[in-house]
């Protein structure tokens, strides 16, 4: 690929990037004013919870389905989904039908994740792949330090619904260089649409979806509606997850030949704590993403837009972090010292603020973050590179690769 090309490449993922970054952040800082626009401070949590549910849901069946019909094909298909849901949101007549529309948008918005990730694995070689990482994290980064405060600026002096339709425009522009740029060669094959069609795993699909969805719409109502585990609708979901997750298991493992989530990375060691390490990554920058907002408008008593501001710290050191462990990983070929530091960041940050209250100093709510952020972001690019060099489950198993990602 010609060095033009390759710019032009990155430049529509970062855009499309840029803007998912942005629309995380924003959403965070207009829940108050949602839920009193529609008189629904009861079903405010939802607001986050719906993205997040299509995100979970939706993610993994992306790498199969650019395997399939290409990366830019996957990435249109993400790019559509997430378009049409902001601009949903943005004309929502009811509390119910903005849940809907950011249900739609998070379809869209883990497809870009997954899809520019795949994208990036293909382009990068590996011993450069935690660089492009971190730099691609800075624009994330960016993006969403940005979102706290352009969302409350925005909501304070044009109404919630412009925070929505103003990505749209933007979106369609980072679609169309998709459609022009993006031209990642596969392996040729000369199967038909309806082939292609046919190795999709509808089926494990289908189980992952509804099991996922199950099991948050329990803990959502457990945590956000305050019903009684003994209630008939949350150990009911509960069981009904559990039956899908084993069906899940069973498809993946005795019925598809082409399964979106191969069992076996669940099996080996190296894969298995990556993931693990994954799912506690995102409970911990979710926890705070979305929770600080509201700390800040309810017991603070500030408006959107200073609200907003105290994600700053977050999204900045987030940013530099992340490109401080790709340079890391680019001229010393290693991560775990690094990664073992980074991991007790975020534990004394999480325990500084849990320690939060009336009478904490300002300085404090602004500092507090920072560890946490930069911790985040160093463990998250540290383990995506590891987890993009286990091709083939090989390379971790060799003792001299041990703790490096010389190829």
């Amino acid at each position: 690929m010609k060095r033009s090309e390759w710019v032009a490449v990155m430049g529509s993922l970062w855009i499309t990037l840029f803007m998912a970054g942005l629309d995380g952040t924003i959403v965070m800082t207009l829940i108050q004013s949602i839920a009193s626009s529609f008189q629904a401070a009861e079903k405010s949590s939802w607001l986050g919870t719906s993205y997040l549910l299509s995100v979970c849901a939706f993610s993994p069946v992306y790498g199969r389905l650019s395997d399939i019909i290409g990366r830019k094909g996957a990435l249109l298909v993400a790019l559509f989904f997430f378009t049409v849901g902001n601009g949903a949101c943005g004309l929502a007549s009811t509390m119910e039908s903005l849940l809907v529309a950011r249900f739609v948008s998070g379809i869209g918005g883990g497809g870009l994740l997954t899809c520019a990730s795949i994208v990036m694995t293909d382009m990068i070689p590996i011993r450069q792949r935690g660089l492009w990482q971190g730099i691609t994290n800075v624009l994330f980064g960016t993006a969403a330090g940005l979102g706290g405060p352009v969302g409350g600026w925005i909501n304070d002096s044009y109404g919630w619904r412009q925070a929505f339709l103003f990505q749209v425009p933007f979106l369609l522009v980072g679609g169309i260089c998709i459609a022009l740029f993006v031209n990642i060669p596969m392996a040729s094959n000369e199967q038909s649409l309806s082939e292609k069609l046919r190795r999709i795993d509808f089926l494990g699909s289908l189980t992952l979806v509804s099991g996922t969805t199950c099991l948050l719409l329990a803990m959502s109502f457990l945590s956000s509606d305050d019903v009684p585990f003994s209630d008939p609708k949350v150990w009911g979901l509960l069981l009904v997850s559990l039956l899908f997750g084993l069906a899940f298991i069973y498809v993946e493992a005795r019925v598809v030949k082409e399964p979106i989530m191969p069992l076996r990375l669940l099996t080996d060691r190296s894969s298995a704590s990556v993931c693990a390490s994954f799912f506690v990554l995102s409970f911990t920058y979710y926890s705070f993403l979305f929770h600080f907002p509201l700390w800040f408008q309810s017991v603070r008593l500030q408006s959107a837009g200073q609200a907003g501001l105290h994600l700053l710290p977050l999204a900045t050191t987030g940013a530099l972090g992340s490109l401080i462990a790709g340079v890391y990983m680019k001229s010393t070929g290693k991560y775990w010292s690094f990664n073992m530091i980074s991991s007790i960041l975020i534990v004394l940050s999480s325990f500084y603020v849990a320690l939060w209250d009336d009478s904490t100093s300002q300085i404090g709510e602004y500092l507090g973050l920072t560890p946490n952020g930069f911790g985040v972001s160093a463990v998250y690019t540290f383990n995506l590179s590891e987890c993009k060099s286990l091709q083939g489950l090989r390379p971790l198993r060799r003792r001299n690769t041990k703790h490096s990602l010389n190829p």
